[in-house]
């Protein structure tokens, strides 16, 4: 009995012996599977790493690069700001210097300027108390010389007058002639012995309207006498005239007025049908 317990205490035994070998042996192959998957993953693992190692090596040299040309380009844009700063600079500096210079140039030349204005001023205040005076002087001049051509002229026409009167005068003698008829010989006696202007004060003598009324039919029926009254008055109207351009006060106009060659004017006027001078 004892034995037959042994016996199916080993057989028990072997067969756990034998579930334990094939447990073992599942086990192992489930392990070798195990181990086999693992490694393919392990292996596709390493290739993946390698891929994203690969990857980021060129992504590295693709940013180490581009590093490269940014701090390439960043230090030729530096290099250019420097330069273009110093040249900023050296125009700033040419620019300050220059300024300096034309400020210092125009406060010389505004100084020199305002310098020679005074000067200029001073000149100016005498040569202008000068030009006064010369002007002054030249007015005083020309006054003078004014007054010296109007005494020229004046006498000039004084001298033109006298004869113009005598003429005028002489006129007198052909009206008296051919109003009268007869020239008294008293009167041509007194005429000329000096006394011209006999004959111009007998016609002013009688009525004057007689005399106008007398001269007046005599002008209708004589072309004579219409010849010499005409030229009385014509004669007599120049002499006023000349004289207006030598005697602004009008002091001769007054005076041929009413001396008797003008009083006898008026009348042949009168008869002429005019009134005043022409």
């Amino acid at each position: 009995q004892e034995s037959e317990e042994l016996s199916k205490a080993a057989a028990e035994a072997a067969e756990r012996i034998r579930m334990i070998g094939d447990a073992f042996a599942q086990q192992s192959a489930e392990l070798n599977g195990s181990t086999e998957h693992l490694s393919s993953r392990l292996q596709a693992l390493n290739m993946a790493f390698r891929e994203q190692t690969d990857g980021l090596a060129e992504t590295s040299n693709n940013t180490n690069r581009q590093v490269k040309e940014t701090l390439s380009a960043l230090s030729k844009q530096t290099t250019a700001f420097s330069e273009a700063a110093k040249e900023a600079k050296t125009s700033a500096d040419d620019a300050t210097k220059a300024f300096r210079k034309n400020t210092g140039d125009l406060l010389s030349a505004l100084e020199s300027s305002i310098s020679k204005t005074l000067k200029a001023g001073e000149t100016f205040d005498d040569q202008a108390e000068r030009l006064v005076k010369a002007s002054s002087a030249a007015a005083e001049q020309a006054h003078s010389l004014q007054e010296e051509d109007l005494t020229l002229r004046r006498d000039l026409f004084l001298k033109t007058a006298r004869f113009i009167v005598e003429d005028l005068n002489s006129l007198s003698i052909d009206l008296t002639r051919l109003l009268d008829a007869d020239v008294p010989e008293a009167d041509w006696k007194r005429y000329t012995n000096g006394d011209r202007s006999i004959f111009t004060r007998n016609l002013l003598k009688g009525k004057q309207a007689a005399l106008v009324g007398r001269i007046t039919e005599k002008l209708k029926a004589d072309g004579e006498m219409r010849q010499y009254v005409t030229r009385f008055v014509d004669e007599f109207d120049r002499l006023v005239r000349e004289s207006e351009s030598v005697d602004p006060e009008n002091l001769l106009h007054s005076t041929f007025m009413t001396a008797d060659v003008g009083r006898l004017y008026l009348l042949l006027n009168r008869s002429l049908g005019r009134d005043g001078l022409q």
